[in-house]
């Protein structure tokens, strides 16, 4: 029996001491300020968790670390989501049999420390009294120390005492005046609190210069300015006599004191910037004071287009991008103002464009910008606007912002901007190239930006096209001259002078130039190639700002085709005779003939015998064939008139000559018979041919564009048409000369 109880004993113990427990539970520390941290240490075998509690407000699960059997909590007070009271931690051990529990607390308080008062102002010397406040929660506190600073520089405390709730104590102020910051720390237990205030130290005489009521003034204006006089704070009784005011080196005139209000007259000044000093005698010592003053300049103009219409404008003259001075045109175009004498950023925004000129010098202002805007034609640009621009003015920079209506342009990629660096306003016509500029085009605001350094004529629009009428020849022989006509003009119509036309065949070293007269037209001259083929001729015309044009024309060369023959006009032959006659062939182009035939008709064919075929002549070679003339002895005297005709590489020449048979009996002679002989006309070179033509067209035009100039483009034109007919009929005949079609 006593053995059983025993073990029943053993038993009941043994899981007594191993029951599940949570011991040792400390907390560090119990009382906490806001933004410390609180450990919490516990010893536990099972799963632990926590959580925290205060006044039925439940935050977020603890994060508890365990290592065996120990556990440790940190908690951090952090002053944006806690406050002052009692915090209660929950803390739960738990194992698969049996769970343990643990409620724990400590307090949080609140240090709060603040300068309720600090004399202000205080003057050099003087002695500063702060007043500071102190508390833990709601309850006052003694500090356990006080250290005061002076913008950071250690004070020494003369004085420190506690009066009720709060705590006093001085200090001396610096003998400099000034804006100072005073800053006090306080510490208190396990914590500490810094605190800042300003302090306005000052001189015990006080003389400022509080404001004028005018700053842009002009020589001999009146002008009211206040001041302060004080001794220690307190107001001092001025009078003339203890007042010099100057701008300056010149001295005003001081015409009335009343309080702490004087009035004085401006010296005479030239316009610029001043520095008004006031100087105020007391007691022995001299105080002064400072103001700027600007002598201002008149500034005036007009703005009014080319027929004298006013242009509303506004100008801006800004600094720092501050508005110093604004103004408008009145319904005549003018404007006038004052400034003083300075450099601006002057904006002038007008209806079409704005210009701003950065860094203008401006000593005066006298009309020194002009402003117009034109939509008139502008040679070589797709003309949308004008604008012409004059100015005087010294500046750094200069932009140019123009606007535009998106439905006067058509494609407002080619949208380019162009100068004439030297516009004539009477003409209104640039009297050097317009030259295309770099700008900045927003097509979301219809706005082109750019800049410039110095100004004239602008036009926003794109290079137009040039436009060549072209006459010449496609077809030419080795060494024949090769002669261009054409006219340029613009895609309105006008007619373009001073065009560069430059003219070159591909393939050789040839190249013609020459420049457009008044009325557009030109002419070039070319040597042929030395080698038969099609060659391209290539045409460019260029001028600024117009885009370069170029046209081609495919030339053919050939080989000129061409011979002669010699044979005499007359032929006698007796009845019975036989005689013997030489046709001479010369091969006068520039190939080989071959296979040539060689006839005679309109005569008998009985009373001539010859070779009717010549295989093969070489040029510059002269063939000569024999030609056997032989009539019989009944043959009826008479003449008749034969054709001799050379055929060969598709051309052919006649000879027409006399064929008589001579009556050798005592009868007159028969009137001839047959055929009449062809009278030959001299031949006329060709070229000679159309360099008379050539002289008298050019006489014609002359005369035409003298005598009728209102209705000079129908005259040029009637002119080239000539011209182009001329060349056509020129081109028949050629195309019969090498047998090739038209």
């Amino acid at each position: 029996m006593r053995i059983v109880l025993i073990a029943l004993l053993f038993i009941l113990f043994s899981q007594a001491s191993l029951a599940l427990v949570i011991e040792n539970v400390t907390i560090e520390p119990s009382d906490a300020w806001l933004g410390e941290s609180v450990n919490i240490s516990f010893d536990c075998l099972g799963n632990v968790t926590a959580n925290m509690t205060r006044s039925n407000i439940f935050y977020q699960p603890l994060t508890v670390y365990k290592n065996d059997s120990n556990c440790f909590i940190e908690i951090y007070i952090d002053p944006s989501i806690y406050s002052m009271g009692n915090y209660n931690v929950s803390i739960k051990c738990s194992s698969p049999n049996e769970t343990a529990y643990n409620t724990s607390s400590f307090n949080v308080s609140k240090f709060t420390g603040y300068i309720k008062d600090i004399s202000n102002p205080v003057y050099i010397g003087d002695k500063v009294n702060v007043s500071y406040v102190a508390k833990k929660n709601n309850d006052p506190v003694d500090p356990y120390s006080f250290d005061v600073y002076l913008d950071g520089a250690p004070q020494t405390i003369e004085t420190l005492y506690r009066q009720g709730d709060d705590w006093f104590l001085t200090f001396t102020s610096p003998d400099t005046p000034g804006i100072y910051e005073v800053g006090i720390n306080v510490s208190y237990d396990r914590v500490s609190k810094f605190t800042t205030a300003d302090l306005d130290v000052r001189n015990d005489v006080e003389f400022h210069i509080l404001s004028v009521d005018k700053q842009w003034i002009n020589s001999g204006d009146t002008l009211t300015i206040k001041l302060k006089a004080l001794d220690k704070g307190n107001p001092i009784l001025m009078n003339k006599n203890k007042l010099n005011i100057s701008i300056g080196s010149a001295k005003a005139e001081i015409t009335s004191v009343s309080g702490d209000t004087v009035t004085i007259t401006a010296p005479s000044r030239s316009p610029g910037s001043y520095e008004m000093k006031a100087v105020f005698s007391y007691d022995g010592s001299l105080y002064n004071s400072t103001y700027q003053i600007y002598y201002i300049v008149p500034v005036s103009g007009r703005f009014v287009d080319l027929n004298g219409k006013a242009i509303n404008t506004k100008i801006k003259f800004m600094q720092a991008g501050e508005e110093k001075l604004s103004l408008a045109t009145d319904s005549s175009g003018s404007y006038s103002g004052s400034i003083p004498p300075d450099t601006y950023d002057l904006h002038l925004i007008f209806p079409e464009s704005t210009v701003i000129l950065e860094e203008a010098v401006v000593n005066e202002f006298d009309d020194p910008f002009k402003y117009y805007f034109l939509t008139a034609a502008t040679e070589g640009i797709i003309n949308y606007g004008l604008y012409v621009y004059e100015s005087d003015l010294s500046y750094s920079a200069a932009r140019i912002e123009i606007s535009y209506k998106e439905n006067d342009v058509n494609d407002e990629s080619d949208l380019s901007v162009f100068r004439c660096s030297n516009w004539n306003a009477g003409k209104k016509k640039c009297n050097t190239q317009w030259e295309e500029m770099s700008s900045d085009i927003d097509t979301v605001r219809n706005k082109v930006t750019l800049t410039t350094d110095s100004f004239s004529a602008f036009a926003l629009g794109k290079n137009d096209e040039i436009s060549l009428g072209i006459n010449v020849d496609r077809v030419f022989s080795l060494n024949e001259p090769i002669e261009i006509e054409g006219i340029a003009q613009d895609s309105p119509g006008n007619y373009l002078a001073n065009v560069t036309i430059t003219a070159r065949i591909i393939g050789t070293t040839e190249v013609e130039e020459t420049k457009t007269d008044d009325n557009g037209i030109f002419r070039l001259y070319f040597s042929t190639p030395s080698d038969p083929g099609n060659y391209t001729l290539l045409i460019r015309a260029n001028k600024q700002p117009f885009y370069e044009s170029e046209y081609s024309v495919i030339l053919e060369v050939l080989r000129e085709i061409g011979f002669k023959i010699e044979f005499p006009d007359t032929i006698k032959v007796e009845p019975g005779q036989e005689i013997k006659e030489s046709l001479r062939i010369s091969n006068t182009g520039q190939e080989e003939i071959r296979d040539m035939t060689i006839k005679i008709s309109d005569m008998d064919e009985e009373y001539f015998f010859l070779n009717p075929f010549l295989e093969l002549l070489r040029i510059d070679e002269t063939e000569v064939i024999e030609i056997t003339f032989s009539v019989p002895d009944d043959a009826v005297p008479g003449t008749v008139g034969a054709t001799m005709e050379v055929s060969g590489n598709g051309i052919s020449r006649k000879k027409v000559f006399g064929f008589t048979i001579v009556d050798t009996s005592d009868e007159e002679p028969q009137p001839p018979t047959g055929h009449l002989i062809d009278i030959t006309m001299p031949e006329i070179d060709e070229s000679i041919f159309y360099f008379i033509l050539y002289a008298i067209i050019i006489f014609s035009v002359a005369f035409l564009v003298k005598k009728k100039r209102k209705n000079k483009r129908i005259d040029i034109k009637n002119i080239l048409s000539d011209i182009k007919n001329h060349l056509k009929v020129k081109k028949t005949r050629k195309a019969e000369r090498y047998n090739i079609g038209s």
